[in-house]
């Protein structure tokens, strides 16, 4: 079963299904600059990170590793303000 979950913020598109999974992580807008996109500061960098994109996933489909929301959030935050 292939699931594709479009984020309502940037329009960055995330399939999941099988084997292989297509994320267009340049895109998103939200986790720019974060370590949540950079492979060499996290072990599993992507989209499945994006706030946006988890609360856009159809339910039974889970992104955002519970209890991992705030501290997404507040490196977000974090990014934006020193922009």
């Amino acid at each position: 079963m292939t699931t594709k979950i479009k984020c309502p913020t940037c329009g960055a598109v995330l399939i999941l299904g099988g084997s292989n999974t297509i994320d267009q992580e340049a895109l998103c807008v939200r986790l720019k600059g974060t370590k949540y996109l950079d492979y060499a500061r996290i072990s599993s960098p992507g989209l499945q990170w994006c706030p946006d994109l988890s609360d856009a996933a159809p339910m039974g489909v889970s992104l955002l590793p519970p209890g991992y929301r705030t501290e997404v959030e507040a490196e977000i935050a974090r990014v934006e303000n020193s922009a």
